[in-house]
């Protein structure tokens, strides 16, 4: 499939006048798609709306302390990946890297999901194996992050705002 027609099924499927439902139908999508072992909304210490994939080992996933997102995400794009977890080792970052080893992480991506310089939290995708991120999938992420903030501002709701549907 063809970057415009990923970017038009994200456009698509949060255009439903029910957001809740058009992220919901999304992170199936996505994880489907791209075969990401698992995604969520992470704000404040809580998940919304995760999405295993359907070959993934369901687990129990806990939030990221938004320390250590805040530390390690780049300031100009509001996003922070890994490949390989290791890394935050020869980064001096221990708590980050035991955070993610204690949930069997090993590759993640993380974007703000944010408006206007708002912060509504964190679209997050884990993975179990080393992942190299390629540029389609953070593009992807990057603009879902993006666009539910901006639906988020526009109609002036918060993440605690939706219901999720499971």
């Amino acid at each position: 499939l063809s970057s415009m027609f990923i970017h038009s099924n994200i456009i698509k499927l949060l255009s439903h006048s029910d957001i809740s439902e058009g992220i919901d139908n999304l992170f199936y999508f996505l994880t489907s798609y791209f075969m990401f072992d698992y995604i969520c909304i992470q704000k404040d210490k809580k998940i919304y709306f995760e999405k295993h994939h359907q070959l993934a080992t369901p687990k129990k996933i806990r939030p990221i302390t938004e320390e250590c997102l805040n530390n390690n995400k780049n300031d100009a794009t509001g996003t922070f990946y890994l490949s390989n977890i290791k890394r935050l080792l020869q980064n001096n970052e221990h708590k980050f890297f035991a955070e993610l080893q204690k949930q069997d992480i090993n590759a993640i991506f993380c974007c703000e999901i944010s408006c206007c310089e708002t912060n509504y939290g964190y679209l997050r995708v884990d993975s179990k194996d080393s992942r190299i991120w390629q540029n389609l999938d953070m593009d992807v992420l990057v603009s879902t992050a993006k666009l539910i903030g901006l639906l988020l501002h526009e109609r002036k709701l918060s993440i605690k705002d939706l219901k999720m549907n499971y």
